[in-house]
């Protein structure tokens, strides 16, 4: 999918968790697969806790950790 040279956009009236889901699946549906890894390209610091709830975050709050490809979360 990244090497499809396909472009898919997707304007949405907040940044919101659902706008965000909504349009994660509007991709999907859009590129007909669903990749093994989702990675956002670039997430502003304010959305660090919207993406990133405590129980991922080892512990603090808005502060992601980083863990292995794979990793049972």
């Amino acid at each position: 999918m990244g090497a499809s040279s396909y472009t898919f956009a997707c304007a949405t009236p907040a940044e919101t968790m659902e706008d965000w889901l909504s349009g994660i699946a509007r991709a999907l549906t859009f590129y007909g697969g669903v990749p093994q890894l989702i990675v956002p390209d670039f997430v502003p610091g304010n959305k660090i806790r919207l993406l990133c709830p405590l129980a991922l975050c080892g512990g603090k709050r808005g502060v992601p950790v980083l863990r292995r490809r794979g990793a049972n979360i």
